[in-house]
């Protein structure tokens, strides 16, 4: 059978948008003689729905349009979509046999529901959907019996095991529609999932993952084939292209090479920062540009992400800002072929003072502070007075976790690019932006990392070495190891403490931050679930 694979990228809600890429996704495919067409989990409503799923026209415009594709499509599709009966909602997909293709009108198929429904990390599906059970295998176009399942049916062992059940009722292959996130770790352990599940029941498994960015959510359109030995014949990740394989004449199989993550992690952002300003309607980045390796890099993937006529960076010197800093954003924006608005602060800086003084002691912190609003003050305003224009904050995970970050300040934005990206790793990130944009400044490794708030500060002195916290950070965060193991791993303790602490304390800061692009196994965000007042 002659089958394509097609990594959507659906827009959460827009059904008739994503209706329309189905059947035309259909129609090439049936232009090139396929005989099926899959497309990942829940194509048809765009993943997660979340609450959206309480609008009941949804529900049923997602219902009356899947009836249409029925009677429209050319050839036998396999789509996810909202099934409801009886009041309660299930993640479904459905072999669509269209009318062209049967003597007669098809009666319908039974739905594929899912059978487990995650509730971990980001997701919340317990919260929306009823558990299914594992579908019988369907027979299309008279030639395979096909074992459909849905995401996370693939991973689960746990009975009900629906790979076994479908193996047991006679299904000859596996097709997999998911909507999984992506993370740095995911693409390596998926792999190795689908080939333990070919090889323990003897049968090819085909994957089909969604494409594209839905708010903090990336996934990467993987779409995987592995033979009934276990062997990897189709490997391709982070590309919107289908996929067209013969089963009984599969493309001879290819390595199975780990790409490694800084790569991996970059066309993830990139992704993840176009794909929300497309879906949100927005045209132009906004972006404040200091000098430093953060905001440098964060202008770097947007230009890469929307174009660099789409970019518009500033850089707001204040009194103790330095040369360096004026040399490197301008080498920087050089290097991306971006235009460099410069807007000195520090007239604005010295009238807040004089208004502030007679009431406020403004030592430390509280006059320092009043540098970093104000440049959240000038970059939104630059984003209002565009249309179509955000800003997108250069915060990255070290400064969120340990809460080294200004409220109303460098946390403003519609998006945090780097907000899952600690500071050590984007030293290495930076490297592969080197491989797009080969002038992409080199001092930037090797200045010390500065707020440039005061004279001589870096942020080193006021907290630990990255190179030494990043370590701890990552442990609690995306490992969710406990204090006393990261000792054990030989962590210092004291340093362990104090980390431990800043997190605790910086929670009802991220509460305000804007919306982070998850790269790693555990992100600040709707997977972090953390209350502000809690016992410490």
């Amino acid at each position: 059978m002659r089958i394509r694979l097609v990594p959507l990228n659906s827009t959460i809600g827009s059904i008739s948008g994503n209706a329309r890429a189905i059947l035309a996704a259909a129609n090439a495919a049936a232009e090139d003689k396929c005989e099926l067409v899959v497309f990942p989990e829940l194509a048809l409503v765009g993943y997660p729905p979340k609450d959206l799923l309480d609008r009941r026209d949804l529900i049923r415009h997602n219902i009356e349009t899947l009836e249409k594709l029925r009677r429209d499509l050319p050839i036998p599709a396999i789509v996810g979509f909202v099934e409801e009966e009886n009041g309660r909602l299930y993640n479904a997909a459905t072999v669509l046999m269209p009318e062209v293709s049967c003597t007669r009108p098809p009666d319908p198929l039974p739905p594929i529901r899912k059978t487990h429904l995650p509730t971990y990390d980001v997701f919340d599906e317990d919260r929306w959907f009823s558990r299914g059970t594992p579908a019988a295998p369907v027979l299309v176009g008279g030639k395979l019996r096909l074992g459909v399942s849905i995401c996370e049916d693939l991973w689960k062992e746990e009975e009900p095991d629906v790979l076994e059940t479908q193996a047991e009722a006679g299904a000859d292959l596996f097709v997999n529609l998911s909507a999984s996130p992506f993370h740095r770790e995911k693409p390596a352990e998926r792999r190795e999932l689908l080939r333990k599940k070919a090889q323990r029941h003897r049968r090819p498994v085909l994957y089909c993952n969604a494409y594209g960015a839905n708010d903090e959510i990336i996934f990467d359109g993987e779409i995987l084939v592995f033979d009934d030995e276990g062997r990897l014949h189709v490997a391709q990740i982070f590309q919107k292209e289908p996929v067209t394989i013969e089963t009984e004449d599969l493309p001879a199989p290819t390595p199975d090479e780990d790409v490694p993550w800084e790569t991996l992690t970059r066309e993830a952002i990139v992704l993840g920062i176009r794909d929300f300003f497309r879906k949100c309607g927005l045209r132009t980045a906004v972006v404040g540009l200091s000098g430093g390796m953060d905001s440098a890099l964060i202008t770097a993937l947007t230009a890469r992400a929307l174009g660099p006529e789409n970019v518009r960076p500033y850089f707001l010197p204040s009194r103790f800002t330095s040369d360096a800093s004026r040399r490197d954003a301008e080498a920087t924006a050089k290097a991306l072929g971006l235009s460099l608005t410069t807007i000195p602060i520090q007239s604005a800086v010295a009238a807040i003072r004089r208004n502030l003084e007679p009431f406020l002691s403004l030592e430390g912190i509280a006059g320092e502070n009043i540098q970093s609003r104000l440049r959240g003050l000038f970059l939104m305003a630059a984003a209002n007075s565009t249309d179509g224009a955000a800003v997108l904050g250069t915060g990255n995970k070290s400064e969120l976790a340990i809460g080294y970050a200004t409220l109303y300040g460098d946390l403003i934005g519609a998006l945090l690019p780097l907000g899952d990206v600690t500071k050590s790793r984007s030293y290495l990130l930076a490297r592969r932006i080197q491989e797009v944009y080969p002038d992409f400044p080199e001092a930037l490794f090797t200045k010390a990392p500065t707020a440039e708030l005061r004279p001589n500060q870096t942020d080193e002195e006021e907290r630990l070495p990255y190179n030494v916290m990043d370590p701890i950070i990552e442990g609690f965060v995306e490992e969710g190891l406990t204090a006393e193991e990261l000792i054990e791993r030989g962590r210092n303790p004291e340093n362990v403490r104090q980390v431990r602490r800043w997190i605790e304390t910086a929670e009802f800061k991220r509460k305000q931050a804007p919306p982070i692009l998850k790269v790693t196994r555990r992100a600040f965000g709707p997977g972090w679930q953390i209350p502000i007042a809690a016992w410490r």
